[in-house]
C-alpha cells in the first residue's frame, strides 16, 4: 500500500522490500524536487505503476 509513482517496483509486484526499496523512496521526493515532477510521470495510476515496473529507463 502506497502512493502510486512513489512506491518501488519490488512493492508492486508483491516481492519482499529491500533497501533498494529504502533508495527507491528516498529518489523519488528527490527527482521531484530537482524537476518538479514525479520520477514516471503523470498518468493514471496504472500506467504509473506499469513505467515503474517495466521501464528502467522510461522518458517523459
Amino acid at each position: 500500500m502506497g502512493t502510486p509513482g512513489w512506491l518501488s517496483p519490488e512493492q508492486y509486484e508483491g516481492r519482499d522490500v529491500t533497501s533498494a526499496s529504502d533508495v527507491f523512496a528516498w529518489a523519488s521526493p528527490v527527482v521531484f524536487a530537482a524537476t518538479g515532477a514525479g520520477p514516471f510521470g503523470q498518468a493514471t495510476e496504472e500506467s504509473v505503476a506499469y513505467r515503474t515496473v517495466h521501464a528502467a529507463h522510461w522518458q517523459a
